[in-house]
Order: C-alpha cells, then sequence, then structure tokens
C-alpha cells in the first residue's frame, strides 16, 4: 500500500510514519527488534573503531600529591642522608648523569660523557645552555666546586671517600675531565648527584652549611624548583610545593607542581591516601602490603638497586683461605629456599642494572666432591 502512493519504489520518511498502523503486534515487536540490534550493532562498531584509532597521550598541568615519611631538614644533593631529603633532592638538582627508566646510565646535564680505554680518565661535555633556577647560567666550574666540596671533609659529605682519589681539570666552560689515580670504571656510576651553584653556596661556611637557608628552600637545575612550604605548630615541616621548571634544558615535566605532606609513620600516610588528602605514597614496607587501599589505587613494584651476600674472609678463617672450600659453601647454599623464607621477598640475579656489576659465574655441576683435598665426612 505505501509502494502503491508513489511511482518511485522506495516511500519517503514521512511515510514511514504510518508503519506502525498497517503492522500487527507481532510484526511491530519484530520490527523494533531489528532497529536495535542494529543500533547495538553500529554503536559496537563505531566504539571498535574509535578505540582502535584512539591514541592516549599525556596532558600538561595538574597537581600531584605525594605522602612521605619524616621531614626534610637537609634538601642538598651531597648532604641529604635521610629518604625523603635525598627525594626531593632528585627532583630540584641535576646531575652529570642520571638512571632512565630501563635502569641505564645516561647523560643528564652531561651531553656527551666518555670513559678512556685505560679507565683513568673520565670527559664530560655539558649540554648548553643550562640554568638554575635563578637564572644563572650552570657550567663547568659549579662541577668542579661541588666535586671539591665532597671532597672537603669540612661539608661532611657521605660520598667523601668515594671522591678523594680524582682529580678534575675545566679547560673551557663546558668541559669537565676527571682523572683517577688508578683505573677506576665503576666510579662512572657515582656522577648521579646534583650539581651546586657556585654562586650561591660558595658564600657558605663549609662548617656551618648544614645550617644554611638553602637547605630547605634550594636553588638548582633540576626538572621541579621550590616553591614554598608550611609549617605545622612545633616547627616542623607539614608540607613542601614544587613547580615545574619550564626553563629546563630537556623537556619540562608535564605536572605543573608537586606537593609534599610530611607524615611521622606509614600508618598515617596510608590513613591520608585512604582519605583522599593525597594521591600516592612514595614507599609501603612489605609488612603494611595489605593496609594498601584496593579501590582506585594501583600498586608499583620497584626493583631497587641493592644486594645481599655472604662474604668468605679467608683472612681471618684459615679453613677459608682454600678456593676449593669455599667454592664448595657457595655450591651447598640453597638461594631459593633463602629468598622463599623471607617475606613479600623479590629477588634478582646480579648485575640487577644493566651490565654496572661484573660478577664472576660460578658453574653447578651436580655433585661436589672434597674428599679429593682431604676432606671427608663426619
Amino acid at each position: 500500500m505505501v509502494f502503491a502512493l508513489r511511482d518511485k519504489k522506495f516511500p519517503r520518511f514521512s511515510q514511514f510514519k504510518h508503519l506502525p498502523k498497517i503492522l500487527n503486534a507481532k510484526e511491530r515487536w519484530v520490527v523494533s527488534g531489528a532497529l536495535i540490534l542494529i543500533l547495538i550493532i553500529a554503536a559496537g562498531g563505531a566504539a571498535r573503531f574509535i578505540y582502535r584509532h584512539l591514541e592516549s597521550r599525556p596532558m600538561s598541568g595538574g597537581v600531584y600529591k605525594e605522602a612521605l615519611i619524616g621531614t626534610p631538614y637537609l634538601i642538598n644533593p651531597i648532604l641529604a642522608t635521610s629518604d625523603a631529603d635525598r627525594d626531593i633532592s632528585r627532583l630540584i638538582y641535576s646531575g652529570l648523569l642520571r638512571y632512565n627508566d630501563k635502569g641505564e646510565l645516561e647523560g643528564d646535564l652531561a651531553e656527551q660523557f666518555e670513559l678512556s680505554a685505560d679507565n683513568t680518565t673520565l670527559r664530560f661535555t655539558l649540554r648548553s645552555p643550562i640554568y638554575f633556577h635563578d637564572g644563572e647560567p650552570l657550567n663547568s666550574e659549579d662541577v668542579a666546586f661541588t666535586i671539591a666540596a665532597i671532597q672537603n671533609p669540612a661539608w661532611r659529605a657521605p660520598l667523601w671517600r668515594s671522591l678523594q682519589d680524582i682529580a678534575i681539570e675545566t679547560p673551557d666552560p663546558r668541559t669537565v675531565i676527571v682523572t683517577f689515580k688508578k683505573p677506576a670504571p665503576s666510579l662512572v656510576y657515582l656522577f648521579t648527584f646534583g650539581i651546586l651553584p657556585k654562586h650561591i653556596w660558595g658564600e657558605v661556611d663549609p662548617t656551618i652549611a648544614e645550617r644554611a637557608v638553602w637547605n630547605l628552600k634550594p636553588i638548582g637545575s633540576g626538572p621541579f624548583k621550590f616553591k614554598g612550604l608550611t609549617k605545622s605548630r612545633d616547627g616542623t615541616i607539614a608540607t613542601y610545593r614544587l613547580a615545574r621548571n619550564t626553563g629546563l634544558y630537556r623537556k619540562a615535566p608535564y605536572l605543573e607542581e608537586i606537593t609534599l605532606r610530611f607524615f611521622s609513620d606509614f600508618d598515617s600516610a596510608l590513613r591520608a591516601l585512604k582519605e583522599r588528602m593525597v594521591d600516592g605514597v612514595s614507599f609501603v614496607p612489605p609488612r603494611l602490603y595489605s593496609k594498601i587501599p584496593t579501590k582506585g589505587f594501583t600498586a608499583q613494584t620497584i626493583t631497587m638497586p641493592h644486594y645481599t651476600g655472604i662474604f668468605f674472609q679467608d683472612r681471618k678463617n684459615t679453613v677459608l683461605k682454600e678456593k676449593e672450600v669455599r667454592k664448595a659453601l657457595a655450591l651447598a647454599l640453597d638461594r631459593q629456599k633463602i629468598v622463599s623464607e623471607v617475606p613479600n621477598a623479590v629477588a634478582t640475579g646480579v648485575p640487577f642494572i644493566g651490565d654496572q656489576l661484573d660478577s664472576g659465574q660460578i658453574i653447578f655441576p651436580p655433585t661436589y666432591r672434597l674428599d679429593t683435598k682431604g676432606w671427608r665426612m663426619v
């Protein structure tokens, strides 16, 4: 009937409104179901198309709030000893080198670095230009000053002993040459410490450096710069604010600001996380894993660069002077059992960061006999 109204074979859209009048109840249900099915299929196809062609990209801006344990005291790359001080120092200060997200060593302030074939000379070429947060340029003199400060016992720097046997040359503002008294290929991994501005710290008496105001209001060259702090009634720092360094020599961070809140213990920090006072907690000990909120939060396990080992002191024990005895003891250890009996243990073989450690390898035979060396079972 509908098609008879026109010479053309397909009706106008306005004619479809009369369709329910010529369909019975069963036919109307069939047509409605077909239309709903078509809509579902179309929506699913559109969703798949969008999912396949949609690219997620980070947006610039936003504030991240993190809970830390303790209170900052020495936000200084060569003086920091607490976790809180070290964590904040890494955000504010830059080093010659840094570790990337794969645990590999790469240049940071240094555009290039090269270790000589005899492992006695390390040459750094700085990026240009680089500026501290106060606008002053950073050059090789700042690097030399920082290393000299570490070598000076008056500063009481934790790295003091590690850098005693090196000499520094700065032939030009972009070049730093480090010379070792004896071959030391592993020392390259130490040069991730932050660089101090000489124009500020050069005026500070090393014997009272720990009391300098710059330890709490630091000037660095890193991805974030000091913005402000608040104190609680007892005078301890309650919050610490960092702003994005828009003048960074490499790509600036996406976050506009970081707010750090300090707590006296992990339980308080986890309560703040649960109550949404903070967005994250810097570290949670294994004994408190069960208290981590599961809804809306993600726990990340990070492999830390440390190891546990047993050292056979052959100088103090005559029995251990025999290499075969030390080898037998090493072979007898059930390493997997040791790891499995430690709660929440995460173990990996060395070397654990790239090829940072060149460890010897022991070939494990199915049996090992000491009786050929004069030993016997008792």
